[in-house]
């Protein structure tokens, strides 16, 4: 019997405390799956997030008990087993008990605001015009002191024991100076546990840049490219530069031989013009920056009724797509290594994304929706709610998964909590109804898990 140990841990784990006394009768968790694939049997909890190789004669036992049913017969497994199978999720004494226990953590989250989490645009300006943009107008100007001040109340209020802020935009590199008075302000001010992101085009890199990095306590960097050269420089160009693509491969290379320390995410946008181009990109990039802290993640674009959405995938299209990069070329995807096991941070309230005028949304998908402008910060940090606020409220309380039969029962529910909250909303304002968002990996652990154990065993 082997664990494989999952990186995380879930502030929700519930299992028998039985202090070292076999219960006789339990049932295998809701949330537990039995897997078979040419690596052996396994059984996957999504509530643990936890892996147990096991032989065959154990893996029929429990798929017996699985598919009819039944208790499990605790005293059977041995001592071992049943205590692998116990400290691993995949035992409960009551269904019931094991979904309101999961429920509870996660509400408890929702209004836990010891950890806070808050996206700061300091301007919508971008040096492009990508066609599957959410942002389809670009605005000029840049955050405000006014508004940089009432931000660093706002998180004085709290006072969160640790803190992460995401710099978002637009392009917030046209916005350094602002970031680094934010970060001075915020540093004489704020003490506790810090950590920052940048999601940026990477386009605008200076020398003065990486001191803004630097000063920021930025750790980590996303930069966003389209395929290689030629497909790359028919999506991101400006009337002074007809290869960006160089430029910003050229600007991640030196980023982080000035910062070797940050860690730098290229994400590529995969579309039907350009995904024949990742096995090369992937093998290229690879080699240039070969034992540096810097990675290619391919990455699903999501529809947003842009133009271009002909040349986007669907959520399953890319799953396959997926498979067949890791079996030909062992690129990873997020698809095999991210399953993402935190709710949406929409959900809780003091995660909020403040625009340049210092208003409030709760996701950056909308940013430049005003139907989802929640409200307004003040200048001592609190927010003034507006009416659009009320309606958000309604229709994000109307799709809690909680609140959902098809997800309350759900075995997917630890790694999926109904989709994506905007997504389905936006669906609902389209189309008169909701429908909660399933999983890519619904139907499809054993794929999953095939290639998660070879990407990790690599």
């Amino acid at each position: 019997m082997q664990e494989f140990k999952l990186q995380g841990s879930d502030p929700y784990q519930t299992n028998i405390r039985s202090c070292g006394i076999i219960v006789h009768i339990v049932k295998l968790s809701q949330y537990s799956f039995l897997l078979s694939n040419r690596r052996g049997y396994f059984l996957f909890s999504t509530l643990f997030f936890s892996i147990i190789e096991v032989d065959e004669h154990v893996y029929r036992m429990l798929s017996e008990c699985k598919c009819g049913d039944k208790d499990v017969n605790g005293s059977s497994l041995g001592d071992e087993l049943y205590t692998t199978l116990n400290n691993n999720g995949f035992l409960c004494e009551s269904y019931e008990e094991e979904y309101l226990a999961f429920r509870e953590g996660c509400i408890n989250a929702r209004t836990d605001d010891r950890d806070m989490h808050v996206t700061i645009v300091p301007t919508m300006n971008c040096c492009f015009s990508c066609p599957y943009c959410f942002e389809k107008h670009k605005k000029s100007g840049v955050i405000s002191e006014g508004v940089i001040d009432s931000i660093i109340r706002y998180i004085g209020n709290t006072n969160p024991e640790s803190l992460h802020i995401t710099w978002f935009g637009g392009e917030p590199l046209f916005a350094t100076r602002q970031i680094e008075s934010f970060s001075k302000k915020l540093f004489k001010a704020y003490q506790g546990n810090y950590s920052s992101d940048i999601i940026t085009t990477g386009f605008p890199v200076s020398g003065s840049v990486v001191d803004t990095l630097r000063t920021g306590h930025i750790n980590d960097i996303q930069i966003t490219i389209d395929g290689d050269k030629e497909n790359h420089n028919k999506v991101k160009f400006t009337n002074q530069c007809n290869d960006t693509f160089s430029r910003i491969i050229d600007n991640i290379d030196y980023i982080s031989s000035q910062i070797p320390s940050i860690n730098c995410i290229i994400r590529v946008n995969v579309t039907k013009e350009n995904i024949n181009d990742i096995p090369f990109l992937h093998s290229k990039l690879s080699a240039r920056f070969a034992n540096r802290n810097i990675w290619l993640s391919p990455s699903l674009v999501m529809q947003n009724g842009c133009a271009c959405s002909e040349q986007l995938f669907s959520s399953d299209e890319f799953r396959i797509i997926t498979k067949e990069w890791w079996e030909k070329y062992k690129i990873p995807t997020k698809w095999i290594y991210g399953i993402d096991r935190t709710e949406c941070a929409i959900r809780k309230p003091s995660s909020i994304v403040v625009l340049p005028d210092g208003s409030i949304c709760r996701c950056w998908e909308v940013t430049c929706d005003q139907e989802y402008t929640i409200g307004k910060l003040l200048s001592d940090g609190s927010i003034t709610l507006t009416e659009a606020n009320h309606e958000f409220s309604k229709n994000l309380g109307s799709i809690d998964p909680f609140s959902i039969e098809k997800c309350k029962k759900c075995p997917y529910l630890p790694i999926c909590y109904g989709g994506c909250p905007i997504k389905i909303i936006k669906c609902e304002n389209n189309h008169g109804s909701h429908v909660p968002i399933c999983t890519s990996y619904k139907g499809h652990l054993n794929d999953w898990l095939e290639l998660y154990l070879d990407y990790n065993q690599r």
